[in-house]
């Protein structure tokens, strides 16, 4: 990178284009994505977004409590930041890993550089950490962009491998009636959206063993958390 500052150093260097590959699935690079990408004000439109995210909020929170002092949380993808504004222990340390160098500038415009939170440029397909590192790691609204089943068991077994304790992940399921209705309508699926078998498979194969589900809302939204623990 040329003439980078020494935050740009620290977060990685940038690569060139709009858009970036990350084993299959493509990841957004350009300033107004990484403004608009998981944003409060694109959280806050609508009941139903309101509602996922305070899901989310309760089940990160509730981890994060019960970690001892000195835990090391990651954070994957990082995107704006959205869980350095839920750890609010000065006693944990959060690093932030997105692929996107935009992410996470935005991430550092928002919240500064903390003594106890990290930024890294890394694919969540080969992260830039070392084995059982991590108590906590977070991977939230990323599965659902990834289209194939090697690709998410790829993705899961690097999570389970820096993870000493637990893993908090998503995925969108077939088993809702937003889901079906959409279907039945020959309307367009944004996402990738998969069965609960499938998504199980891939967390046993990945070997993580999967101690609670949480339906978002159960039956009516295809968003589910799932909350697992290296095998």
């Amino acid at each position: 990178m040329t003439n980078a500052s020494p935050e740009d150093r620290d977060l990685s260097a940038e690569g060139s284009g709009k858009n970036r590959r990350s084993g299959s699935f493509s990841v957004p690079r350009t300033e107004d994505a990484a403004a608009d990408y998981l944003t409060t004000e694109r959280i806050e439109k609508g009941r139903r977004r309101v509602h996922h995210d305070r899901v989310e909020s309760e089940i990160v929170r509730d981890a994060l409590a019960a970690l001892p002092s000195g835990a090391v949380v990651v954070d994957v993808p990082n995107g704006t930041g959205r869980a350095h504004g839920w750890v609010e222990r000065s006693d944990l340390f959060l690093v932030g890993i997105d692929f996107g160098i935009n992410m996470l500038r935005e991430c550092r415009r928002r919240y500064g550089g903390e003594e106890r939170a990290k930024l890294v440029q890394g694919s969540v397909l080969d992260l830039p950490l070392p084995d059982k590192c991590a108590d906590l790691v977070l991977n939230l609204r990323l599965s659902h962009h990834i289209p194939d089943q090697a690709t998410l068991t790829k993705m899961l077994k690097e999570l389970s491998r820096v993870s000493r304790q637990k893993v908090i992940t998503t995925f969108q399921s077939t088993h809702s009636l937003h889901y079906l209705k959409r279907k039945l309508r020959g309307r367009h699926q944004h996402h990738c959206v998969r069965s609960p078998r499938a998504f199980k498979a891939a967390c046993r194969e990945a070997g993580l063993r999967i101690e609670k589900v949480i339906h978002v809302r159960r039956f009516r939204q295809e968003d589910v958390v799932v909350i697992c623990r290296p095998a």
